[in-house]
């Protein structure tokens, strides 16, 4: 049986007036005393506005309605405090079952008055010695689940069951149809079209940046890549100036590689695009294989793996390929070939302020095509003269050559009869030829065969208009071409072989079919005539006539 005592007046009672565990009441001050075990005097209890239990162990504050633990002054309406770890403990001592355990429940009351649960956080079990944190919400009236932490320390929103990975922890976010996580800060605002998403929708991911800035990403704490907010990718360069900007920020190489499972994936496989450090760009295929171009997905020039370059391999039998080199209208545009000791060689070169195309062999020209089409070997000019070897064949069709030797070489191969060794027309007619047998003297031909003639008659007198040529010689005003020997085209003209004359190329008059053999055998037969005419008159002399 335990005695209340009480006590009027001021102050706790003395340990003579109690023993262990009996209480005083002191119904003056409205307080509450007991003696401990340790003999000590205690207060227990207050008066209704403040309930005490060892000064801060629990303090029922009844004026605030608020309580504090290990706080004499308690700021909320439970207050606990310690000078270390300040802990609660919620401890469920019911059987052990997977998937209960306590709970911590948030109510109020809803919009009709009525006492309802908003949230709840609760500490379940997940099997032997494990256990989770589930995170539940109220909406429309229901409530559910809407995070977990696993015994892993995975974390789970939408999904009760985030992956679980042995040496990874997640964040898996879920979503029946979109999946968001969302952050912002104070200068991209908290909108729906601010701060930045990362988001699956259906089987699609995306990272959307909301804000009119960059998405970069590091690694080793450093910034290795951006996409700005134009859509430039930067790779090494915060400021990418095209859709892809690949930059090396020292004097090293910049590159871009490109292998599949067949090229390997090693330094020296796959497709290289980039500069090296000369600052020279390449593009390096370090398969034995060609790197091709194409356009309109049609194939239209490859670099085999020998090194040679084929335009439009693929061309169909209508197709036309063109390779078209471009100069300034001052400048050129060359073709340049050339090996490994020297690599300008041979050139073809056009002169645009000329509109000539050269040819160039052994670093010195030796062909060109002048701008009026005539073709000049081994010369520049076509002008005439003696004195610049070479030769040159006008767009006319004329052909002019000079060279310390035999202009021009001709050879019939076939071996047996006389042949032709050049054939002559006029007026897209055969006019003749030169010809020569095997082992014979070349001589001038023509055609004679009777198929070809009509109106066949025996030719007139011409004995009367060969005594009227008269046969010259000469020295020419040009001294470099000497004397000569044959007739003059005006005298000739006024002779029944006027159609021998003609106007040559330059402008003066020409002759035909007189050589110097004919000039000479024309003046034999001249003299021969008139010693015939010198003994005629001796004949009729002897026989009296």
């Amino acid at each position: 049986m335990t005695t209340i005592k009480l006590k009027n007046g001021s102050g706790a009672p003395t340990t003579s007036d109690l023993v262990q565990g009996e209480p005083a009441l002191d119904l003056t001050n409205k307080r509450l005393y007991t003696e401990n075990a340790s003999g000590a005097i205690i207060e227990v209890g207050t008066n209704p506005s403040t309930l005490t239990v060892d000064t801060n162990t629990l303090v029922v504050d009844a004026t605030n309605n608020r309580v504090g633990v290990g706080t004499a002054s308690p700021a909320r309406i439970l207050h606990v405090e310690n000078d270390g770890l300040a802990d609660l403990l919620l401890r469920d001592t019911s059987s052990y079952s997977v998937g209960t355990g306590p709970a911590v429940l948030f109510q109020g009351k809803d919009s009709g008055g009525t006492t309802t649960q908003f949230g709840a956080i609760y500490g379940v079990s997940n099997g032997s010695n494990s256990g989770e944190l589930t995170f539940e919400t109220r909406n429309s009236g229901s409530s559910a689940e809407r995070m977990r932490i696993d015994s892993s320390g995975n974390v789970g929103i939408g999904t009760d069951s985030p992956p679980s990975t042995n040496n990874y922890k997640y964040l898996a976010v879920h979503a029946p149809t979109n999946a968001y996580l969302r952050l912002t800060n104070n200068t991209t605002g908290s909108t729906s079209s601010d701060g930045f998403d990362v988001v699956v929708s259906g089987v699609d991911a995306a990272l959307i940046n909301r804000e009119a800035g960059a998405v970069k990403f590091h690694t080793s704490d450093t910034e290795r890549m951006r996409i700005d907010s134009s859509g430039n990718v930067g790779i090494g360069t915060t400021s990418p100036n095209e859709l892809l900007h690949i930059h090396e920020n020292s004097s090293d190489g910049s590159w871009l590689r490109v292998t599949n499972s067949t090229t390997g994936a090693v330094g020296a496989n796959g497709l290289l695009v980039g500069i090296n450090s000369a600052e020279e760009a390449n593009i390096l295929n370090y398969s034995a294989t060609a790197l091709k171009f194409s356009t309109s997905a049609t194939e239209r020039m490859r670099i085999d793996s020998s090194g040679h370059v084929i335009l439009n391999q693929s061309a169909g039998s209508s197709d036309n390929t063109l390779l078209r080199i471009t100069g300034g209208t001052a400048g050129y545009s060359t073709l340049n070939l050339g090996d490994t000791d020297d690599s300008n060689v041979g050139n073809i070169q056009y002169n645009h302020s000329t509109n000539t195309l050269a040819f160039d062999v052994n670093n010195s020209e030796r062909m060109r095509i002048d701008s009026s089409g005539n073709l000049l070997v081994g010369r520049s000019n076509i002008n005439y003269g003696y004195g610049t070897a070479g030769a040159f064949i006008l767009s006319t069709g004329q052909i002019q050559t000079e060279v310390a030797g035999a202009c021009l070489a001709l050879n019939n191969t076939s071996g047996t009869g006389t042949a032709t060794i050049i054939s002559l027309s006029r007026g897209n007619s055969g006019a003749g030829g030169i010809a020569s047998s095997v082992g014979g003297t070349p001589s001038f031909v023509s055609a004679s065969d009777v198929a070809l003639k009509e109106n066949i008659q025996d030719h007139g007198s011409e004995l009367n208009n060969v005594m009227a040529i008269q046969t010259r010689v000469w020295d020419w005003k040009d001294k470099a071409k000497g004397s000569g020997e044959g007739v003059v085209a005006q005298e000739l003209e006024q002779t029944g072989w006027a159609d021998l004359v003609s106007e040559g190329a330059e402008g003066y008059k020409q002759v035909s079919g007189l050589g110097a053999v004919e000039i000479r055998l024309i003046k034999a037969m001249q003299e021969q005539q008139a010693m015939i005419e010198e003994l005629k008159t001796e004949v009729a002399a002897l026989k009296g006539e």
